[in-house]
């Protein structure tokens, strides 16, 4: 018999810890105290041995020295289920899930397929989502949970679009494309689910870890539900991908652009992001032209709620490639400026501090790269069409959201050490430790890099030892 038959429908095992990292990642986990293994031990031996009854008192022998015990939960629920008594064996199943445990993934699995077993789908669906959205390897607690979205009469579409938005927020951009568009194949759901069934679609086409051949399929498969009112949708896509410069109403159609979406992102943003992908990927191959007019594109989707991700991606494009007067043409256009600071301020108004941050970063980037060449730019801080006002309320916003972007810290810290000696050194060293506190130690060593250890202050040469950095 296969492992994995083996573990479900099987006996039960100490190894649960063990199977559980074969099979979802999940490192083994023992009893934690000798007496506690051995009883544990001489439980699975009894169960081992077909002596049930000898195996379920050794079992709550275990629970009487450790209350919580998952794996014992566990092992009487599969001891329950095979001697026929569903009620008991569910009971201990859930009380195994309940227990916060390394291994949980593996237990909810078994308790899944016990729910299943027993008729009750639309909680073991639950139980397999879970699984789902929490091992990225779980590939069957997936396909379980999309049959049952698939099958006649479950088609929810709330569910379905809450449960595939959970899968690209946790990392799984392809599985979360693919899954979107089987439902666009084969699910009876209704209109508006449909669009945000292709809204998640483009959203994970947006992600960079879904390659040009994995969303060349992806496409492929869409063109199999492009008609009626999808079929602009599917046409627009495609055309970006061969020819982005030109209009794209139906992604650009959205209402307003400071309300948020009951899920997700909307769709306009997912196009976006497709386009902001594309136009990495241009830059990497050494195609400018191309990379500009896709950050264009995403920029200015829609005039009444410009990008300023793609505006901050086309500032850095042309500082890279030393077009500073494309970015002077930027900054002295009010069409784009003054549209990017009034929806700043609206943010501001709404309290909405993660996209106040990316209107302050953007900023930073134009009027600093301008600074570069002409030092007027700097301003001060309380000129808002300045370098030193956006670049400073960008690193007050984003520690408030607990943000750093390099380039920011990097521009105003070049500030700081010609204009207000010291402070570029904290604010260094506070990037620097955040960097590292989200294990981005190459950009903290960059970030640290300018400064000379014999010339820091004895707090800050402390600081800058403790972040051990090489």
């Amino acid at each position: 018999m296969k492992l994995m038959e083996r573990l479900i429908a099987g006996v039960t095992i100490y190894a649960a810890g063990i199977a559980a990292a074969l099979l979802l990642g999940q490192p083994a986990v023992a009893e934690t105290t000798e007496e506690q293994r051995t009883v544990f031990q001489r439980a699975l031996e009894f169960q081992k041995a077909g002596d049930l009854e000898s195996a379920e008192s050794a079992y709550m022998e275990v629970l009487a020295l450790k209350r919580d015990s998952a794996a014992t939960f566990n092992n009487l629920a599969k001891l329950y289920e095979g001697q026929g008594d569903n009620n008991k064996a569910l009971a201990y199943f859930r009380r195994a899930v309940n227990v916060d445990d390394p291994n949980n993934a593996f237990y909810r699995y078994q308790y899944a397929e016990m729910l299943k077993k027993t008729g009750n789908d639309a909680e073991a669906a639950r139980q397999f989502q879970r699984v789902a959205l929490h091992q990225p390897d779980a590939i069957q607690a997936h396909r379980e949970v999309m049959d049952y979205y698939l099958t006649d009469g479950q088609s929810d579409g709330v569910q379905i679009a809450e449960y595939l938005w959970g899968l690209l927020k946790s990392g799984n951009a392809l599985r979360a494309a693919e899954a979107a568009t089987q439902g666009l194949q084969l699910g009876d759901f209704d209109r508006s689910t449909r669009i945000e069934l292709m809204t998640i679609v483009a959203a994970a086409l947006g992600r960079p870890t879904v390659t040009e051949d994995q969303a060349k399929k992806v496409r492929a498969e869409l063109r199999t539900v492009a008609e009626g009112y999808l079929e602009p949708c599917v046409e627009e896509l495609e055309r970006l991908y061969v020819t982005p410069a030109g209009e794209f109403p139906w992604w650009a159609e959205q209402g307003s652009p400071y309300d948020e979406p009951p899920r997700g992102i909307w769709r306009r943003e997912a196009f976006r992001s497709i386009a902001r992908n594309l136009g990495r990927r241009a830059e990497l191959a050494q195609n400018s032209e191309l990379a500009e007019v896709y950050y264009r594109t995403a920029a200015t989707l829609h005039p009444e709620g410009l990008d300023p991700l793609a505006f901050e991606a086309l500032v850095k494009l042309y500082a890279r490639t030393e077009q500073i007067d494309r970015i002077e043409e930027l900054a002295n256009d009010r069409r784009y400026v003054r549209q990017l600071f009034r929806q700043k301020n609206e943010f501001y108004r709404r309290g909405q501090l993660k996209k106040i941050y990316d209107y302050h970063v953007t900023l930073g980037h134009i009027y600093g790269a301008l600074a570069q060449r002409d030092p007027r730019w700097w301003g001060d801080s309380e000129t808002p069409g300045s370098a030193v006002f956006q670049l400073e309320r960008a690193v007050m916003v984003g520690e408030k959201v607990d943000a750093v972007d390099v380039g920011v810290v990097e521009l105003l810290a070049g500030y700081y050490s010609v204009n207000q000696p010291g402070r570029d050194v904290k604010l260094r060293l506070d990037a620097a430790q955040h960097l590292t506190s989200t294990n981005r130690h190459a950009a903290a060593s960059a970030i640290v890099k300018p400064l000379r250890n014999e010339s820091l202050q004895p707090i800050d040469r402390t600081r800058l030892e403790m972040l051990e950095l090489k």
